[in-house]
């Protein structure tokens, strides 16, 4: 709605999926006290050469930034295969100290988002019935 252009408007998203990847990863590092400087540094080189070359690609009209959301996705995903080892790691260690019932919120992920993606999709049927969670 603040951009009339549905070609900026399409680039502007596009550049925003690329960028969000590398401050999540950072994100799920400190946030989980992760010590693997040297996954994480690969995990971000990972994601940020696939933005570079798919901006490059874009502005040398080679190929146009849609057609590269296959690449942006897989940034994404590695992303998030970073988190679930992170998480994974963090159980473990918990589970070494007996602390696994304190990390049960870790568990929570998988019981909130399902239902939320499900009240998005499909609760959400015109504005009005939009209301907080």
């Amino acid at each position: 709605l603040l951009v009339h252009s549905r070609i900026a408007a399409g680039y502007c998203a596009f550049t925003c999926l690329m960028i969000v990847g590398c401050p999540f990863v950072m994100f799920v590092r400190y946030f989980l006290h992760l010590h693997n400087e040297k996954i994480c540094a690969i995990v971000t080189a990972i994601i940020t050469s696939i933005a570079v070359f798919c901006q490059l690609m874009q502005f040398l009209n080679i190929r146009d930034i849609k057609q590269n959301a296959v690449l942006i996705h897989f940034g994404l995903i590695v992303a998030c295969l970073y988190m679930l080892g992170g998480i994974i790691q963090a159980q473990g260690r918990l589970a070494q100290r007996g602390l696994l019932l304190q990390s049960a919120h870790f568990l929570r992920i998988y019981q909130v988002l399902p239902r939320l993606f499900e009240r998005l999709c499909f609760e959400v049927k015109t504005p009005h019935h939009l209301r907080i969670l």
